[in-house]
């Protein structure tokens, strides 16, 4: 896969976890609010026991138990001492209880974050739901700022006798709050996705190709192992070649092969040759693409596991390649007399005894082909 390709689900908006808070904050317009509090509360549970049996992976459906809990409690009160709150406040009450346990993971976080679980699976999983945690906390704590300063504004200009902005403020607006918690959660989510598909994740490996990692392109730090696809183009015995460009860390100005690139997490080799080649020639035929070799080596302070691919053209196509690679076709005697002169990246160097190989090949086969062609 090119990139950060599997986008971040629902299961990442914790904020999600309040729904039966809000389901009993809109059921209390309607029915009894104790009765409410019970829909809610069972709702919590259902949803909760579902979380752990089908969505046992990461993250972890933190808000979601604890707005259980809380609604537990709140049903228990109930149920027990038959303590009521004003009819106003009852929306206010419930989303107080369902927001405390978030606001109070905004202040224990350094605790939590020292928390780390022996087991590296656990120990990813446990990551995973953190760092998601803070993120829906932190939006469902901007919100909640931003209600204390609306209400804190109205009763400056409006005072608090007013009962039509009481009502809203006490009744309507923590239901809008809850819901704007979600909707702030789930855009951040489309946000991060979309930026992510920018992003280019690469593979880490071991010397022998064992994909043991991965990392952002832009955190590849040279202590890393990461694969290479170079292609190699030639047609009739002859190779075409390209001037490296100034982008390259190494080697710039220097003879080299036409393709060069990364090959990207979850993508196999033949769809990192095929997608190379896609994008830097579209023009050519991919139907001769091959794998030659495979080699490791460490130059210029990078660690990098090479991958050597070719395409043979035919003889009678004319391959049209972009102006800007500077390209033109060697001869075999031609690469062999400018070996070790400063011509040639290092890599083209290195490979040169397999692209000798490679042209000596296709000149066979070539010859064999004109003979057919005359017999014939």
């Amino acid at each position: 896969m090119t990139h950060l390709d599997t986008p971040l689900s629902l299961r990442f908006n914790l904020a999600l976890g309040l729904i039966p808070g809000l389901i009993a904050i809109l059921l209390a317009f309607f029915i009894p609010h104790e009765q409410a509090i019970y829909i809610g509360t069972l709702l919590g549970v259902l949803t909760s026991v579902y979380a752990l049996i089908r969505l046992n992976k990461e993250p972890k459906q933190v808000l979601l138990f604890s707005t259980t809990i809380m609604l537990m409690l709140m049903s228990l009160s109930h149920s027990i001492s038959m303590c009521h709150c004003p009819d106003s406040c009852h929306s206010l009450v419930i989303e107080i209880a369902v927001t405390l346990p978030v606001v109070l993971v905004i202040f224990i976080q350094k605790g939590l974050r020292t928390h780390r679980p022996t087991n590296a699976e656990k120990k990813h999983r446990y990551r995973i739901t953190f760092e998601t945690l803070m993120a829906s906390s932190k939006i469902i704590l901007i919100i909640l700022l931003i209600q204390a300063f609306i209400t804190l504004f109205c009763w400056l200009i409006v005072g608090t006798s007013n009962k039509r902005m009481n009502y809203a403020l006490y009744a309507i607006l923590p239901g809008i709050a809850l819901l704007a918690t979600m909707v702030a959660n789930q855009l951040s989510l489309r946000f991060f996705n979309r930026m992510m598909r920018k992003v280019i994740v690469l593979p880490i490996v071991n010397t022998r190709g064992d994909v043991i990692g991965k990392c952002l392109s832009n955190d590849s730090k040279k202590k890393y192992i990461h694969p290479l696809i170079r292609i190699s183009v030639i047609q009739n015995g002859m190779e075409w070649l390209r001037e490296r460009s100034d982008r390259y860390a190494f080697d710039k100005g220097k003879q080299d092969v036409l393709i060069e690139g990364h090959l990207f997490f979850k993508e196999s080799l033949e769809q990192g040759a095929y997608r190379m080649l896609r994008e830097s020639l579209p023009k050519l035929p991919n139907d001769n693409l091959k794998f030659v070799n495979r080699y490791y080596m460490e130059y210029g302070g990078y660690k990098r596991l090479t991958y050597l691919f070719v395409l043979e053209l035919e003889k009678e196509e004319k391959p049209l390649f972009p102006k800007e690679l500077k390209t033109k076709p060697w001869l075999w005697k031609q690469i062999d007399d400018n070996m070790e002169k400063g011509v040639f990246s290092y890599y083209f160097e290195y490979e040169y005894n397999e692209h000798k190989k490679i042209l000596s090949d296709s000149k066979l086969r070539n010859k064999e082909r004109m003979r057919y062609l005359c017999k014939k």
